[in-house]
């Protein structure tokens, strides 16, 4: 796991401070890479490495790396690297994934190396010899890496504060995304809060020609899912448990110490219990707090002592959080998604006391329908006799802050997210399936972006091994839409809501509970899900204190002084009124720290 930077200048002039520029990128993210930081400055372009050893320690696996006038620069892990080496007539100097990502691609082309890695991963690497660039990322987004063209000159980095530090690019702040984040939670791929940095979309690689011509190639999506009868439910579940053991197992892979994150619900129960049956005296770790019904510390001790883990449970308040708050939005260069990103963060500065790999339970729910409310929307519309469509019925469901509440107060200005819903609904098979491409082709997104600054900040390594493809191709592919939320003895009486009866009537997850019978306790598998809750709402008149209407970032956006004499009001009413204000004030604080200075040198 590392950092990657890179400025490539598409004229015969070369760009004036070239190294001192690249220098101060790296310096700006040395938590990323804290063994070593290094920069190649070559023909008109600089590559800059810092990297987090995790495979093959030695350092002749240092970054950037160079094989016939081709330049490399890495980020991630390739996790079946050894069996890709065998198909390579070559004889390797290192025992890294990363020297085989290079001969690779050397040798036999992008096109080959991208249908066979299994892993994450962020690549640039340019030929010296035609002055070609190529950026490449993994099939789900799992690594960032961003990027700008300014003239005819590419920069590249996995954080944006890595580009503004280049001193070539500006922070000018994209006022016509706040509504998009304020409904959403994050802002889609390819944009950014920042004008003119764009994210290199997951399952992508772009390919710039020595004059700069960009060819952008989709490589990889969410494929559809089936819909089939089953023959033996029991057989199929066998043949699943295989799978997600093997997917967590080949995930596991280290020459570092490696833990996993332990809540108590059912994901990372069973990723935590796969993994102590190889890891003697396993680590795991939980945080909470204190106020009535915001831990799950109950279960995830009954699970810890099932396994034979040995536990750590961290309890975090309001100082602890306001405290990290600030600090963290600086780091992501993004407001923060999630109000659990705080505590997460926290964790991973635990985590690094004594582990460097933590294996987390991202994605399980996206592959199998955890969220069984909106998951069961199809079947909402399918029962009642209304006028409202899957689309309309999905973005009610999943907007954060409700649509009345910004159509009074905000000026709307970007529609790419309901665009980018609409054509996952185009190109899916029906509703059932549109509901499990949207999460894993949009939703995902914002997730993986917390795993990647709450743990990098820390330079821990997070890896989500239910997004290892070849699981996830598995399961679109075998495991029907029906099983995945498979209903009760009977179905809801049609006056109830998805709410009312979401994990009543049916049971959402059912093949991978099923799995998890094996390893875990049953009331541990089949308890209702809780999520990572923070206790904004107790907290909502501390956090008003800091709110101010009249800062910069609201200029433009709010809608006339006359409607918005009753905004606080309007936003007590929101059914999730703290957590509302929360995503205010992180717009305020990330246009403070970003905005209010210039880059360019």
């Amino acid at each position: 796991m590392c950092g990657i930077n890179g400025i490539v200048s598409f004229r015969e002039s070369s760009i004036i401070s070239l190294n001192k520029r690249i220098e101060k990128m790296n310096a700006s993210m040395l938590y990323r890479g804290p063994d070593n930081n290094e920069v190649f400055i070559g023909q008109n372009f600089a590559l800059g490495h810092l990297r987090l050893s995790i495979l093959d320690l030695d350092p002749r696996s240092n970054q950037p790396m160079r094989y016939k006038n081709h330049c490399l620069v890495f980020n991630g892990e390739i996790f079946n690297y050894k069996k890709i080496k065998e198909e390579l007539e070559f004889e390797f100097r290192t025992d890294s994934d990363t020297e085989v990502v290079l001969v690779s691609i050397v040798e036999k082309g992008i096109d080959w190396f991208l249908s066979r890695a299994n892993g994450f991963f962020a690549i640039a690497i340019i030929n010296e010899d035609n002055g070609e660039l190529i950026l490449a990322r993994d099939r789900f987004g799992i690594k960032p890496l961003v990027y700008s063209k300014i003239n005819d000159t590419v920069i590249f980095s996995s954080e944006i504060k890595g580009l503004l530090e280049s001193g070539l690019v500006e922070a000018e702040f994209r006022s016509d995304k706040v509504e998009e984040y304020l409904s959403y939670r994050f802002i889609l791929e390819p944009d950014t809060f920042f004008k003119g940095v764009h994210q290199i979309e997951s399952g992508t690689y772009h390919i710039y020609d020595n004059q700069g011509c960009k060819v952008e190639i989709k490589y990889w999506d969410v494929p559809n899912t089936k819909e089939f009868s089953i023959e033996n439910e029991e057989d199929l579940i066998r043949e699943l448990s295989d799978k997600v053991i093997s997917a967590v197992r080949d995930w596991a892979i280290t020459d570092v110490p490696l833990g996993a994150f332990l809540s108590g619900g059912v994901d990372s129960s069973l990723t935590s219990a796969i993994l102590s049956k190889d890891i003697e005296g396993l680590k795991t770790y939980t945080i909470g707090y204190s106020e009535d019904g915001y831990n799950e510390f109950e279960f995830a001790s009954k699970v810890s002592t099932h396994i034979g883990s040995e536990h750590i449970e961290l309890n975090d308040d309001l100082n602890s959080y306001y405290e990290n708050w600030d600090k963290l939005i600086a780091l992501k260069d993004a407001p923060l998604s999630v109000p659990n990103e705080v505590p997460l963060a926290v964790l991973c500065d635990e985590l690094r006391k004594d582990i460097i790999v933590v294996i987390s339970g991202e994605g399980a729910d996206e592959l199998f329908g955890g969220y069984g409310k909106i998951f069961r929307l199809p079947y909402e519309l399918s029962k009642n006799d209304v006028s409202q469509n899957i689309f309309d019925a999905f973005i009610h469901e999943y907007s954060y802050i409700s649509k009345d509440f910004l159509n009074k107060h905000f000026i709307k200005q970007s529609h790419s997210f309901e665009d980018k819903v609409k054509y996952v609904l185009e190109n899916s098979r029906d509703n059932e399936d549109f509901m499990y491409r949207v999460f894993h082709s949009i939703h995902i997104k914002g997730l993986l972006a917390r795993v990647d600054m709450t743990s990098m900040q820390a330079s821990i390594e997070a890896r989500p091994p239910f997004l290892n493809h070849e699981l996830v191709e598995y399961v679109y592919e075998n495991i029907p839409n029906s099983l995945k939320l498979k209903w009760k003895d009977s179905k809801p009486p049609k006056t109830l809501t998805p709410q009312d009866y979401s994990e009543i009537y049916d049971i959402p997850k059912y093949p991978l509970k099923k799995v998890a019978e094996e390893f875990i306790p049953k009331d541990i598998v089949y308890r209702r899900k809780m999520g990572f809750p923070v206790p904004l709402n107790d907290w909502f008149n501390e956090l008003l204190n800091e709110l101010d209407l009249k800062s910069k970032v609201f200029e433009g956006i709010l809608t006339s002084s006359e409607s918005n004499k009753n905004f606080l009001a309007d936003l007590r009413k929101e059914s999730r009124f703290g957590q509302s204000l929360w995503m205010l004030l992180n717009l305020q604080k990330f246009h403070n720290q970003y905005f209010t200075k210039s880059w360019v040198w």
